[in-house]
């Protein structure tokens, strides 16, 4: 698998296009907000073209092993994986409001075959 990083910014609501090689390329629209209440970044996938949503509210945490890919129940939407993963040591398993671009990576990819 091709793991490819994406920019995300630290605006509390942003909103940007991402091209992705999944295989074929393709560009999704995505949007990060931040839930003050909750205290975690979620993640919304749509097509640009079309608006169309194809997943919404996906949760920004890290996990390990199989829970470590956001997209793992999703898989026969054909959007390939996608996970946050902490650049060094952080605490806690998510973002912070602060520290979701510089302390964390968000990665996207598909696996071969």
């Amino acid at each position: 698998m091709a793991w490819q990083i994406v920019k995300t910014g630290s605006k509390p609501d942003n909103t940007m296009n991402v091209m992705l090689d999944l295989g074929e390329r393709v560009t999704y629209r995505i949007r990060l907000r931040y839930n003050v209440v909750a205290e975690y970044w979620t993640m919304d996938v749509s097509r640009p073209s079309t608006g169309e949503i194809i997943v919404c509210g996906v949760p920004l945490v890290c996990g390990g092993a199989a829970a470590a890919d956001l997209f793992r129940q999703m898989q026969y939407l054909g959007i390939g994986s996608c996970g946050i993963f902490p650049r060094s040591s952080t605490e806690g398993d998510r973002p912070t409001a602060f520290n979701l671009e510089s302390d964390f990576l968000l990665v996207w990819g598909k696996e071969d075959g």
